[in-house]
């Protein structure tokens, strides 16, 4: 096998080859990229009784996507209608929060380029397309680089861009956007380990880290890094001389760390919303170790570290990828999220993984054993074994996530070892070793007697008669075309067959919706659209459900919101204060009962329900089958004069208190201690030229009296205010909100969120863009190879240079409107 660290088949081969992963793109996505259809993850929302009712169901859902894809998906339509305005978005418009999205976005922003030129949804289908040729493409150039030859890496190619497992998260940008990452990664890091480190090596491995870590799932990062590391230390451990590895594991560390000091202040903050709530509504995803070993603790790990029998349901045909982890058993053993029994990549590629592992341990491969020493670990941890869990939960954050998750990494594995098994099958039967080549189809017929031994009710091996089929062939042909010293046309059977096998399967994991029906607009959302003015919806249902993510499409803000972006605070206010609340799994938080006097305070325009609602602070707009929509008939703005100031030091009891302050009052505030003189406050108060932007609000206070002014929007340390352009303090209003006081006359005051260390992190990225531009611009590289670093150096400045005040565009509304808006509204005197 050819180990060469160049692409020693010239130019044109790895050309040839990356048009196929475009084509093969373009084949996948026909219908969205070149007919009236986008993917869509509406269809099962539509289903629900409140949407369904004027658009109808697709009746195409599988249940494959139910977990708040709205809550993302429709997030970059955001995102990138305001970039390409000017601005770096930072505030989410559906939850009460002053929290910005995590991270600088630039991982996203590198393959969604398409959105700077496009419009809504076709830039979103063409990024999906250029995410999955990028994906085979990276895959292909990893292995091609360690030493496979091209044609078997566009194999691994295929497997790691087609396998159910990504495409299910097609919808879901920051899942495969992070995803085709790895392979780079890997790659980079095992150079660095053979070659030691350089200043190119060095430098594309840092762009790589930022772009990885930036594109959204930090989740799949940190379990990344966990898994290089094992890498790190199990490839290492093999080489004979103890200095030379210690040298290398030294100057590669060494280097992650100067990486990680770029990244550490975009850290420190998504550490600190974690701490402040980020994730809170899910303790499902905490697993602890209670630190008592036992004998049976001990043989559960060595059963742990290999893969249940029961896994060749998902891995071996995807005709068992759904219903299955519905049943008693299989939810009783894994609990996991059914997407991550997403995970097939078909039957050529697992028997050439298991080839690939018994070849290795043949030939002691210096890449492939390592692997199979770190699969080990990794199905340990899918499988939740109690002492890895409990050594996982040492790194710090590492106990927050789903476990479960580690299947991405699982796969990635796997793949790799399968372009390492089909270059040990050619090798091998060159010299017509038969039993090499039939002990993997051994292996996985014993897989399946065991699972079918252990769930006879669950496997039917009927099923996998047309997959064996495949293999046999495949197994039968290669033999005889090897001895034949046709190596090309082994492998172009095993990608035909991989093809078959991955595209029908995946297909229908993806909706299709034409583009009449992609947008989801029934008269509920038209009539929300079409009024002015700043303000938030509620959604009251008797049952759980994603309405709330169908109205954020629109970016229409709503009182509920996703609980995984929202400080404890507020889920604590809502809870005391409005007390009928459910939240999913998922983090989504609903409403399940009315109290209109609260929803006013937290300015609250319409609320979408299917319960009656009997109350003088609404009017019925109308109704449909499914719901009804009611107007507030006297709303508060986004910012308002309090009525009232109420002083209760004892911060935990001030929601309840509020609930029923809200009952007698008009506006009331509730502060720890008096802020302005008396408790009746001035009724001679009027907000005018209101403007609420992302990250920014501003306006004017006329008043007669000193008095206080009322925010609705979380407090948060990182929001600052200034008074006629003189700093002014922000104090607790309402158990979780913001109040400012004001004095006599009129005021301007202008609300603005700074998180600093994001602008820190910013500034770092930028040196880095630059760096990359100076060693583009003076390198001897090739011109590809300064092509592409000039490329990421103008992406890093360019796009992190928006998070920089005084750069970045802060006058994009909250909320943008087709009419023209009358700034000077104010709001209602007492």
């Amino acid at each position: 096998m050819n180990r060469s660290s160049k692409f020693s088949e010239g130019h044109s081969v790895h050309l040839l080859f990356f048009g196929l992963f475009a084509l093969l793109a373009a084949g996948y996505l026909f219908d969205v990229l070149f007919q009236e259809k986008h993917l869509s993850a509406f269809d099962f929302i539509l289903e629900k009784p409140a949407w369904s009712v004027e658009f109808g169901s697709t009746s195409v859902a599988k249940g494959v996507l139910a977990d708040s894809p709205t809550a993302h998906y429709p997030y970059k339509k955001i995102f990138w209608e305001s970039l390409r305005s000017g601005s770096n978005t930072e505030y989410l418009p559906h939850i009460l929060t002053g929290q910005p999205t995590t991270g600088q976005g630039t991982g996203i922003f590198a393959t969604s380029f398409f959105q700077l030129f496009m419009d809504v949804p076709n830039a979103l289908d063409w990024s999906t397309w250029f995410r999955l040729s990028l994906a085979g493409i990276l895959m292909y150039a990893c292995l091609v680089l360690l030493g496979i030859r091209p044609a078997i890496a566009f194999l691994a190619g295929i497997a790691w861009a087609y396998n159910t497992h990504q495409l299910v998260w097609l919808l879901f940008p920051q899942h495969l956007a992070t995803q085709l990452w790895i392979p780079l990664i890997f790659l980079l890091n095992i150079r660095i380990l053979r070659e030691g480190p350089t200043l190119s090596l060095l430098l594309g491995l840092g762009i790589s880290v930022v772009l990885f870590y930036s594109s959204g799932y930090t989740q799949i990062v940190l379990y990344t890094f966990a898994f290089i590391g094992l890498f790190n230390v199990a490839y290492l451990a093999s080489g004979a001389d103890f200095v030379d590895t210690i040298k290398s594991w030294l100057g590669l560390h060494v280097a992650y760390l100067l990486i990680a000091l770029l990244l550490l202040p975009d850290v420190l903050s998504q550490a600190e919303e974690i701490s402040e709530g980020l994730r809170g509504a899910q303790t499902f995803r905490y697993k602890s170790f209670n630190g008592e070993v036992s004998f049976e603790l001990l043989a559960g790990l060595i059963s742990d570290l290999f893969p249940r029998p029961i896994e060749v349901v998902r891995l071996l045909s995807p005709h068992y990828l759904g219903g299955l982890v519905h049943t008693p058993e299989l939810q009783a053993m894994y609990k996991t999220n059914e997407v991550e029994f997403r995970a097939f990549f078909g039957v050529v590629c697992m028997y050439l993984s298991l080839y690939g592992i018994c070849g290795g341990l043949r030939r002691k491969d210096p890449v492939a054993l390592p692997l199979l020493i770190v699969l080990l670990i990794l199905f340990g941890l899918f499988n939740k074994n109690p002492l890895l869990v409990g050594l996982f939960n040492l790194v710090p954050l590492g106990g927050s996530g789903e476990f479960d998750r580690f299947i991405t990494l699982i796969i990635f594995g796997f793949i790799v070892l399968s372009a390492y098994g089909l270059a040990f099958f050619l090798d091998d039967q060159q010299s017509r070793d038969y039993f090499s080549a039939g002990l993997p189809l051994i292996l996985i017929v014993l897989w399946l007697l065991i699972a079918k031994l252990q769930y006879d009710h669950l496997v039917n091996l009927w099923v996998f008669i047309p997959a064996f089929a495949y293999l046999t062939g495949f197994i039968v042909l290669g033999c005889l075309l090897s001895r034949r010293r046709l190596p090309g046309s082994v492998i172009l059977v095993a990608v035909a067959i991989t093809l078959y096998e991955l595209m029908p399967a995946a297909y229908r994991f993806n909706t299709r919706l034409s583009s009449e029906k992609h947008f989801p607009v029934n008269s509920v959302i038209q009539h929300i659209q079409a009024t002015p003015g700043n303000f938030r919806s509620a959604v009251v249902m008797d049952n759980t459900s994603y309405h709330h993510n169908v109205l954020t499409y629109y970016k229409l803000a709503t009182v509920g919101g996703y609980a995984t972006t929202v400080r404890n605070e507020y889920i604590g206010f809502l809870h005391g204060a409005y007390r009928d609340v459910a939240m999913t799994l998922n983090g989504v938080v609903f409403l399940m009962d009315h109290h209109p006097e609260l929803l006013r305070l937290l300015n609250t325009r319409f609320i979408v329900t299917n319960q009656p609602l009997e109350s003088d602070l609404v009017k019925r707009v109308f109704s449909n089958e499914a719901n009804s929509i009611y107007e507030m008939i006297d709303p508060l703005d986004r910012v308002f004069c309090a009525t009232r100031q109420v002083i209760n030091p004892e911060m935990l009891g001030v929601p309840e208190q509020l609930s029923e302050l809200v009952h007698h009052e008009d506006r009331p505030v509730i502060v720890q201690r008096e802020l302005v003189a008396g408790k009746e406050l001035t009724k001679k108060c009027l907000v005018s030229d209101l403007n609420v932007y992302m990250s920014q609000i501003d306006f004017a206070v006329t008043s007669d009296e000193p008095t206080l002014i009322f925010i609705p929007v979380n407090y948060h340390p990182n929001w600052s205010a200034t008074l006629n352009e003189e700093v002014a303090v922000i104090h607790r209003g309402n158990f979780a909100f913001m109040v400012i006081q004001v004095p006599v006359g009129t005021s301007h005051i202008t609300l603005s969120y700074t998180d600093t260390k994001l602008v820190i992190g910013a500034i770092g990225l930028i040196l880095l863009g630059m760096l990359s531009l100076l060693y583009a611009l003076t390198s001897s590289k090739p011109k590809w190879h300064k092509a592409l670093l000039i490329v990421c150096g103008l992406l890093l400045v360019g796009k992190n240079s928006l998070s920089v005040p005084g750069i970045k565009n802060t006058t994009i509304p909250e909320r943008a409107i087709e009419q023209s808006l009358d700034t000077s509204r104010a709001t209602r005197e007492g």
